[in-house]
């Protein structure tokens, strides 16, 4: 016999489970035969619209209230539950509720009685604002009618004044006195101003030391025969003999000094410049240069002038190395001149360049001359190689010698120097013996 479990959701609704866990749903009148029952009568079940069941044959229909039974206990123990609770008083929280109450209302009270002191307190200052105004008005007005002006003739003073008479006398006293006695054609402004402009026409002619004046031709001559001038005021030069030069050109000084040949102050400029470009120049030129070789001195740096014979750009700075030294440098430098046209810091100087080879050592610069400026060129040389030289027999000497005999000094030395600086060591000394010879060439 299968066992079944039956379960109503809904109007014509039936879920039926049976032991082998089948699910069956029955809808209205709808028979459903069980799984395994032989399909006879006897093995249906049936639901009509009015959800009522029939079981056919020996079928047994089970139902399982199980559930619902435990649902029905816990809801009757927490029902039990409820009624056993005990009551609540609310008597201490109702008397709590009245005494909050009165608080409020005595409060309210207090803030009422505060308002109406406060605005009372404001009347009375703005009552006290108003009486302090009334009294400081009435103390300003006291003061200045203790301090109003009164007339009184007699004296002078800050305070008082004069009556319209006294003061009518004082101008007429004045006015007497700015005239000091003048006649009747000048006590008046009007007429001290006529005789001014007169006088103003009439110096009209005097000469001035101080500003500029044209005059006419005709006073012009006039001025210089008041001088005592004559026609000497009229020429541009004045004869050696009257005390000036005679002269106004260039030949006609020299004509006058006697000195028919410039050159003989310089050397005459061949072509369109002194410095040419693709050129070298040393110090010595433009005078004679007679090539010959000295061996370097260590650690030594040198300085010799020249003074530039026009306005150029150098480009460039050059020695001829004549004898080769391993491990041996030069460095190039130009330095400018002071107000004394002595030596004074560098323009431009060159990093070490090598000597191990002979041959022309260079190094490019941009350094602009201008013509008559004194310029300084310099060699610093690390070991010993051979140069062209300079000497006191190709350069312009700028001292004497310390002794008699001695050559003259041609420019500066210093020893133990390791790089040129760009301010003259203070341990140069003078130099009258031969030099490396730096040259130069412009753009």
């Amino acid at each position: 016999m299968d066992k079944v479990t039956v379960e109503v959701n809904a109007p014509d609704v039936i879920n039926i489970t049976s032991d082998a866990g089948d699910n069956i749903t029955l809808s209205s009148t709808a028979m459903i035969v069980l799984p395994g029952a032989s399909g006879d009568t006897s093995n249906l079940i049936s639901s009509d619209p009015n959800n009522a069941l029939e079981l056919g044959g020996d079928n047994k229909l089970f139902v399982d209230i199980s559930d619902v039974q435990s649902d029905v206990a816990a809801n009757t123990q927490a029902i039990e539950q409820l009624q056993a609770a005990p009551s609540v008083d609310l008597a201490p929280l109702d008397a709590r509720v009245t005494m909050l109450e009165s608080d409020i209302t005595a409060i309210n009270q207090a803030q009422a009685a505060q308002d109406t002191a406060i605005s009372a307190k404001a009347a009375q200052l703005s009552l006290d604002a108003t009486n302090k105004t009334i009294a400081d008005n009435y103390t300003a007005l006291n003061s200045a009618i203790a301090q109003k002006t009164s007339i009184n003739d007699a004296v002078s003073s800050a305070v008082d004044t004069w009556s319209s008479t006294k003061i009518s006398n004082e101008i007429v006293k004045a006015f007497q006195a700015v005239i000091g006695g003048a006649g009747v054609d000048s006590d008046t402004l009007k007429e001290l101003a006529d005789k001014i402009a007169a006088l103003a026409q009439a110096d009209n002619g005097l000469l001035s030391l101080v500003v500029a004046q044209a005059f006419t031709i005709a006073q012009q001559a006039q001025g210089r025969a008041n001088l005592g001038l004559g026609a000497l005021a009229t020429q541009n030069t004045v004869s050696i003999a009257q005390g000036g030069t005679g002269v106004t050109t260039l030949a006609a000084a020299q004509e006058a000094l006697g000195i028919n040949d410039n050159k003989v102050l310089n050397p005459i400029k061949i072509g369109a410049k002194w410095y040419q470009a693709g050129l070298y120049h040393g110090a010595d030129y433009p005078k004679p240069y007679n090539p010959t070789t000295m061996t370097a001195l260590n650690q030594y740096q040198f300085w010799v002038p020249f003074i530039a014979l026009e306005d150029a750009v150098i480009n460039s700075l050059a020695i001829q190395c004549t004898g080769a030294s391993a491990g041996s440098t030069v460095s190039l430098g130009i330095y400018a001149s002071d107000s004394n046209n002595d030596l004074a810091n560098a323009i431009f100087t060159s990093s070490p360049i090598d000597c191990a080879i002979t041959g022309l050592k260079s190094a490019p610069c941009n350094v602009t001359i201008t013509k008559g400026n004194v310029y300084w060129l310099s060699s610093l040389t690390i070991g010993t190689p051979q140069f062209y030289r300079n000497y006191s027999d190709d350069l312009q000497q700028i001292k004497g010698g310390a002794v008699a005999g001695q050559a003259n000094v041609i420019g500066y030395a210093a020893a133990n120097m390791t790089t040129m600086p760009v301010t003259p060591p203070s341990n140069k000394v003078d130099r009258n013996n031969a030099v490396p010879r730096v040259a130069f060439t412009v753009l």
